[in-house]
């Protein structure tokens, strides 16, 4: 098998491994928010958390928010 094809047989592969590799990082997702720490604007907050939670970043493992006040 000369090279040309075996580049051409292994293409479709190619996304898959950079998808797996992707995987392993850890995203960090910075907020700042302008007012000081109270209930309104923590609830900002817990609702962007529970919504990256359910499209399945999952704290600690896919993505960590770091939240500045």
């Amino acid at each position: 098998m000369n090279r040309r094809a075996l580049v051409l047989a292994a293409s479709p592969a190619l996304p898959l491994a950079r998808r797996a590799a992707a995987q392993g990082r850890l995203r960090r997702i910075g907020m700042l928010m302008t007012a000081s720490e109270n209930p309104v604007f923590s609830s900002y907050v817990e609702a962007f958390q529970r919504r990256l939670r359910e499209l399945g970043w999952i704290e600690g493992r896919g993505v960590h928010v770091e939240v500045r006040w």
